[in-house]
């Protein structure tokens, strides 16, 4: 066994040194962004019953008034000539009342609907940074192909090195 000397000039390895400390924090820099990223869709998704516990307080109010409405309008007389000027007033007050609830559940269901799109907007949001994320490049230049897996990174490094150490045996 013969004793092989490599020579490497110093200037080489400490642009080697420094081109590695730069992408490790690059990396670094990557992983957090990536990290926030996906912490604040866990959050988004997390709130979901919060949510729905809010929709289905404005169904019900919004099934409420629409069923007192329905009832109240049920109830009121159809105006004749025969009534007096009292009983027309008080006819009127009850399509008032009627009214008001038909309006009450309009403005749940209207509540609602902005909880609603609120919801898928941020949903959006959160899913479009999400796959932004999952769209990763090497080097991240587009025209570069996706990023490799751990275990497939793993792989092709350590059958590189190994064809590099075996044809430096020989």
């Amino acid at each position: 066994m013969t004793n092989v000397r490599l020579r490497v000039p110093l200037v080489t390895i400490a642009i080697g040194a420094i081109a590695l400390y730069v992408f490790a924090q690059w990396t670094a820099r990557q992983g957090a962004e990536d990290q926030r990223i996906i912490q604040a869709a866990e959050h988004a998704l997390a709130s979901g019953k919060a949510y729905r516990g809010r929709i289905a307080k404005l169904a019900a109010a919004s099934r409420a008034h629409a069923d007192t409405a329905r009832t109240r309008q049920v109830l009121i007389p159809i105006v004749t000539p025969a009534m007096t000027t009292t009983e027309i007033r008080g006819v009127a007050i009850d399509w008032q009342r009627v009214a008001r609830q038909w309006e009450l559940a309009f403005r749940a269901e209207s509540t609602r609907a902005v909880v609603a799109e609120g919801r898928v907007a941020e949903l959006e949001r959160h899913l479009a940074q999400v796959l932004t994320v999952a769209d990763c490049r090497m080097l991240g230049i587009e025209f570069l192909p996706r990023c490799p897996g751990r275990t497939t990174a793993f792989v092709l490094g350590a059958g590189a090195a190994s064809v590099v150490l075996l044809a430096r045996g020989k």
